[in-house]
């Protein structure tokens, strides 16, 4: 019993060592082992603090001393009855929120011990006209002051180093303010809503940023002036770094010169600025960031420096006055809405340096030039004018659609797209529901297409130099293509086999989704990455050739519904047979070594040469290699022996031919163009004159 009690005791030592004890009027909690008292919230349903309350040195209770060295969070929230309070020397603490809310409360002292002022601590105060900070402070948190609309003057101590969100928002009586050499860091708002703010004392050749309603920024000078008003603003040499909203709503503000000290500008810094008409950035700045001049309705121009490489999002949005802008060949990519809304802008220059644009770019912009119902902004097509169009040619040159480019357009139904283009923005062709053809001239153009081709292929019959992509039998992916952008070929029925040559290094997913038909498949040397149902849905495969050594990645759906895959052969180089049984090519039935001991080696490019008697002849100097030969005429009749007829004249014909033979990896495309003529009174179609086109003449005539 003795030791059961004894544990009791020990159980509850913590709980006897602090205890919330009234002792004349003020709560306490009580900390016996430290002999330490802390001011308190009063208990639920206890009349709150009131009139004029001075908190003691130290309090007796039980015949021990305790020192008082806190006042607690929350201790006098809300206690709006409290009209002044005494604070000892002893404290060294004041919690959250200790005063918040004490709206009858007009001055306070803050004992030497302190070293921060809390959040919330004097929120709400809106009778306090005077506070002192002690030197000993070193940091004012955020909302410390907020909302003390009485406060009309305040003096931080050289020991801050820092003040804190809104830590004196809404303070709209206090006219003056100093700001000591110590202070680094002033963040954002901290002094939003002072309006009476008119005089203010600082102390060094820096700068510090608060976001006050007439000018967000506090601009230390070497003379200890401040530049304010907002209409002519020079920052001194010495600032690095604008920061977020820094001059964010300054209506008044007309003209700035940014220093070359300035490496960047923080999120929405000159945002609503509507007077602005013109700032120099200097080339300096590395970084702009989003929203940065959104709204500057009066800015007519700018120059983006040279280590810029991001034009965030919404950086210029509503620049309606901003009339031309050239953008830097440092520059890499483009945000949403980074020029939208800029009505008056006439005129665009985008460096080839720039790999993508965002959404809506530049939508809004209905100055900019219009070339065959489209408006662009330079390489960029931004929308078509008439939503009601059936077809589109897009002009040459043109290396981006962007949405809401045809967004729509439900009308229509063919688009051609030169081969400039690069990048087509998600739901550029939204709503096009009667697309059916889309028209590009170059495979290799098309295979690098980025971002729109998952939307197009399954709307539309993609035709390639004229030739249907269900036409086409025996596709080439020509050296030069890196890449294979995802859904490039989806739904190519009529597709029975596949090369892919050795630059490329990634096939993107559903690139070969459901093209029924595919029966072989040849991948080259380099490639890295297959991509997730790239060749789903492919069920008549029955061999792969994989070049790569290096196992490349595919993901478990890379072949899904692709039944006939675990009876289908896998071709891959003999060294690396044993790698891709333990890898996620394991679901093909056989994975089998390249025999023939030409690893690596490769077929010669074949030699496309026209006969003179109207035909094609194509071969290889590699001995016993095939020739696979693609050519855009449908009428073109291919020849046992190698030779391809052109049946009708006066046509161009675009001839693509590789060379393959097992063992040896494909060799380079070979591409050539041909216009066949019939010299005149050739009546046989062999390309001479001769006797034997009198004899087929008089035939003719006798009607023989």
């Amino acid at each position: 019993m003795k030791k059961q009690a004894l544990f009791i005791v020990l159980m509850l030592m913590p709980l006897m060592a602090s205890a919330q004890t009234k002792i004349n009027g003020i709560y306490y909690w009580l900390n016996s082992t430290n002999k330490v008292a802390e001011v308190t919230i009063v208990p639920s349903g206890t009349t709150k603090y009131s009139g004029s309350i001075t908190i003691p040195k130290a309090v007796t209770y039980g015949g021990e001393t305790y020192s008082v060295t806190s006042i607690g969070d929350f201790a006098f929230n809300d206690c709006s009855g409290l009209t002044s309070v005494t604070i000892p020397n002893s404290v060294t603490s004041i919690g959250n929120s200790a005063f918040s809310g004490c709206s009858g409360l007009t001055s306070v002292t803050i004992p030497n011990g302190v070293t921060s002022i809390q959040g919330d601590t004097f929120y709400g105060c809106s009778s306090l006209t005077s506070v002192t900070i002690p030197n000993s402070v070193t940091f004012i948190d955020s909302y410390a002051f907020s909302g003390c609309s009485g406060l009309t003057s305040v003096t931080i101590p050289n020991s801050v180093t820092s003040i804190g969100w809104y830590a004196f928002s809404g303070c709209s009586g206090l006219t003056s303010l100093t700001i000591p050499n110590s202070v680094g860091s002033i963040l954002e708002e901290a002094f939003s809503g002072c309006s009476g703010l008119t005089s203010i004392t600082v102390e060094n050749g820096n700068a510090v940023y608060d976001s006050r309603n007439n000018c967000n920024a506090i601009v230390k000078t070497s003379t200890n002036e401040l530049i304010i008003g907002c209409k002519s603003t020079i920052i001194p040499n010495s600032v690095t770094s604008i920061v977020w909203f820094a001059f964010s709503g300054c209506s008044g503000l007309t003209s700035i010169t940014i220093p070359n000290s300035v490496t960047s500008i923080g999120i929405s810094a000159f945002s609503g600025c509507s007077g602005l008409t013109s700032v120099t950035i200097p080339n300096s700045v590395t970084s702009i960031g989003h929203s940065a001049f959104y709204g500057c309705s009066s800015l007519t121009s700018v120059t983006i420096p040279n280590g810029v490489t991001l034009i965030e999002d919404a950086t210029f949005r509503e620049c309606s006055s901003l009339t031309s802008v050239t953008i830097p060949n440092s520059v890499t990519s483009i945000g949403w809405s980074a020029f939208s809304g800029c009505s008056g802008l006439t005129s665009v220059t985008i460096p080839n340096s720039v790999t993508s644009i965002g959404e809506s770019a530049f939508s809004g912009c209905t100055s900019l030039p219009v070339i065959n119902n489209c408006r662009y902004a330079d390489t960029y097509l931004v929308e078509v004018v008439d939503k009601t169009i059936a077809s589109c040619t897009i002009k040459e040159g043109t290396r981006f659609i962007g949405y809401p480019a045809f967004s729509g357009c439900s009308w229509l139904t063919s688009i051609t797209i030169p081969n400039s283009v690069t990048s087509i923005g998600q739901r550029a062709f939204s709503g096009c529901k009667n697309l059916i053809s889309v028209n590009i001239t170059d495979v290799a153009a098309w295979c690098q297409l980025n971002g729109g081709n998952q939307l197009l292929s399954p709307i539309c019959h993609l035709v390639i130099n004229g030739l249907e992509m269900k036409n086409i039998k025996n596709l080439v992916i020509p050296d030069g293509v890196t890449s294979i952008q995802p859904g490039a070929f989806k739904y190519s029925a009529g597709l029975t086999s596949v090369t892919i040559g050795n630059d490329v290094t990634s096939i993107g997913n559903e690139a070969f989704y459901e093209c029924s038909d595919i029966t072989s498949v040849t991948i080259g040397s380099n490639i890295n990455s297959v991509g997730s149902k790239a060749f789903a849905n492919c069920p008549e495969i029955k061999e792969v050739y994989c070049y790569a050594k290096d196992v490349p990645t595919i993901s478990n759906d890379t072949f899904e519904n692709s039944y006939y895959i675990k009876f289908a052969t896998l071709y891959v180089p003999e060294s690396s047979v044993d790698l891709y049984k333990a890898s996620a090519w394991s679901q093909f039935g056989n994975i089998v070594g390249i025999t023939g001991g030409n690893e690596g080696e490769r077929c010669e490019k074949p030699v496309i040469t026209l006969l003179a008697n109207g035909k094609i002849k194509v071969e290889s100097a590699t001995e016993g290699a095939t020739c696979v030969t693609n050519i855009t005429a449908s009428n073109a009749e291919p020849l046992s022996d190698g030779e391809i007829s052109l049946n009708t004249p006066l046509i161009v014909y675009t001839v693509t031919s590789y060379a393959t033979k097992e063992g040896y990896n494909d060799s380079e495309v070979a591409t050539a163009t041909f216009r066949y003529e019939k010299a005149e009174g050739d009546m046989n179609g062999d390309g001479l004159l001769n006797i034997t086109d009198v004899i087929h003449l008089v035939n003719m005539i006798l009607g023989q």
